[in-house]
């Protein structure tokens, strides 16, 4: 009886998961990857060590110093086409114990919109968009309680921000 308790649980908790992917905007490295193939943007990925994942960057975006100030806000890494341009950052949150659901719901209070529950590349994470500070955001739990936020701005030229959502179609695990 109780194996088949446990049974019932496991396969429960994997309706729900699957019901929870279904619902999600799937995004994936395979259609980011022809179609900056396609249109000739050349560029690499690159490890951003500390939270375990990679990411594409095109070659127009160039590694940024980052300052005591960002680091101590969290900042991972941030890739800049010249300043005042466009720019990526890689942000580590600790949410004090919070979950991405609960990361979700305190982005309203930023002006956040567009929120979707995406799954990139089988990591599932929220997308949105801050209209007030020109940017798009992507954001993926990393461990208990942290959360990695990716920052693309501006996202009022309409050729960059599909550049950014391909790139964050190409965020994996390393």
């Amino acid at each position: 009886m109780k194996k088949c308790i446990i049974l019932l649980l496991m396969v429960t908790m994997a309706l729900c998961a699957v019901a929870q992917a279904e619902n999600a905007t799937v995004l994936n490295w395979a259609d980011s990857e022809a179609r900056f193939t396609q249109e000739g943007i050349p560029g690499d990925f690159v490890v951003i060590k500390k939270v375990g994942m990679k990411v594409w960057v095109p070659a127009a975006l160039q590694k940024a110093e980052l300052t005591k100030s960002d680091t101590d806000a969290g900042h991972l890494a941030r890739f800049s086409a010249g300043e005042g341009q466009q720019e990526m950052s890689v942000i580590l949150y600790d949410m004090e114990g919070a979950t991405l659901e609960e990361y979700k719901e305190q982005q309203s209070v930023f002006g956040a919109v567009n929120m979707t529950d995406i799954l990139v590349n089988g990591v599932k994470g929220i997308y949105y968009e801050i209209p007030d500070n020109d940017c798009l955001c992507a954001s993926f739990p990393v461990s208990k309680g942290h959360i990695v936020e990716v920052t693309c701005k501006p996202m009022s030229d309409a050729g960059w921000k599909q550049v950014w959502i391909n790139m964050i179609a190409s965020i994996q695990g390393k």
